[in-house]
């Protein structure tokens, strides 16, 4: 048996020195899971849209579940492998059944269902996804129309209302509560209450507690319904018009405004003044608002949420302590500030307190 020889290079050869490898940093992970984000999405709105939920409040199989929506059977067991990947469903036996998450939110008809609010949320992310290149190029598209529809703002308050029936309306209840002046409250204003849920939260908390609820006449016609269904009509009044020019009324020993003065951010002094001026001596203005840090990049949720709006139509979010600025501005004798935990994320709570 020939054994090759060992090649040595000769004198006259030099040897090649073999190319180095990058020496990364970074995981790659985290932009795979980027990548793969769209399908959180992609699958939770398409299972919302197919009323898929209803059908799992039990333990069922796949082919069940094909039959009642109509969906090929093999694609239809591969969807709901992808819906408990992301923890939307459960998986036991090759039989299928909502998780927790999915129990409480997404089973239409359900007090709590936010399926609605998840895709009216999304209605607003479309535009922009589908045709984030153009907007970019050429810059944002004339929506002034759309926001001041009427019917769209209807709409979005239709599909609010179980989100602060479910989510906002118990916390801003709660901080309510916790304020050390809350006893004494008799007259409460809601600036841009939406549906109501908030403010009616509030009221079944505190039975001393008179409301008025302020906001555009199509999402009043909103609020009137759920007012009627708790039986608040003589609690709990409406007040029609746009809050940044129309009167607010006096006499109110609080003034709740939540997510709602992103839209007077360029004039926010003069609103926080005439808040000011519609309470009592001795009155509260509590503000619950996003607060942008960090360059407005964080927090994260908070700042991705306002990316649509601001490339589609204008800048609405809102750097941490303006609205204490503001406050300190127009008047209120002590401002108070924080952070808390809300619905979709850390927001800022800023409290003023009238002389």
């Amino acid at each position: 048996m020939v054994r090759p020889s060992p090649i040595c290079p000769g004198p006259h050869i030099k040897e090649k020195t073999m190319k180095p490898f990058p020496n990364t940093k970074h995981p790659f992970s985290r932009l795979f899971e980027m990548n793969q984000g769209i399908f959180y999405s992609k699958l939770l709105h398409e299972a919302i849209t197919l009323g898929v939920f209803n059908h799992l409040e039990q333990e069922t199989l796949s082919s069940e579940v094909a039959g009642k929506l109509q969906t090929h059977p093999g694609n239809t067991g591969y969807f709901l492998d992808g819906l408990v990947t992301i923890g939307l469903v459960e998986k036991k036996e090759g039989k299928y059944q909502n998780a927790g998450i999915s129990r409480e939110y997404l089973v239409k008809g359900s007090e709590t269902y936010l399926g609605d609010y998840i895709l009216c949320h999304n209605q607003w992310n479309t535009p922009l996804l589908e045709n984030m290149g153009q907007v970019l190029r050429d810059g944002p598209p004339n929506r002034e129309k759309e926001a001041d529809d009427e019917e769209i703002w209807a709409r979005g308050a239709s599909a609010m209302a179980n989100y602060q029936r479910a989510c906002s309306g118990p916390v801003l209840s709660g901080i309510i509560s916790d304020l050390p002046e809350s006893f004494s409250f008799r007259r409460m204003l809601d600036l841009g209450g939406g549906p109501g849920l908030n403010t009616l939260a509030i009221l079944s908390s505190h039975p001393g507690l008179h409301g008025t609820l302020f906001d555009r006449p199509a999402v009043v016609g909103v609020a009137l319904e759920y007012i009627q269904e708790y039986k608040m009509e003589e609690r709990l009044e409406v007040m029609e018009g746009d809050f940044r020019t129309d009167p607010l009324g006096d006499g109110y020993d609080l003034v709740l405004a939540s997510a709602c003065l992103n839209f007077v951010k360029e004039e926010m002094v003069p609103m926080v003044e005439k808040i000011h001026h519609a309470l009592n001596p001795g009155g509260v203005f509590v503000s619950l608002h996003d607060g942008l840090t960090h360059g407005r990049t964080r927090p994260e949720p908070i700042a991705l949420s306002w990316l649509p709006v601001s490339m589609m139509w204008q800048d609405l979010g809102l750097d941490r302590g303006v609205i204490a600025g503001a406050m300190v501005k127009a008047g209120f004798k002590t401002v108070s500030s924080g952070a808390v935990s809300y619905c979709p994320g850390t927001m800022d709570l800023d409290i003023g307190r009238k002389e």
